[in-house]
């Protein structure tokens, strides 16, 4: 195993710092996705 995987391994998160904004990460981009695919639907309905 790389010392770059082993850094990793103490479950910190990648990115961010800390889990709960990893998690608002996710979250927005999930919100962002549903609002695009909402508008192209109803710009094509």
């Amino acid at each position: 195993m790389s010392e770059k995987e082993q850094q990793n391994t103490d479950g910190r998160p990648p990115i961010l710092g800390k889990w709960s904004n990893f998690y608002w990460l996710v979250f927005g981009v999930l919100v962002l996705l549903i609002i695009i695919f909402y508008s192209i639907t109803n710009y094509y309905a």
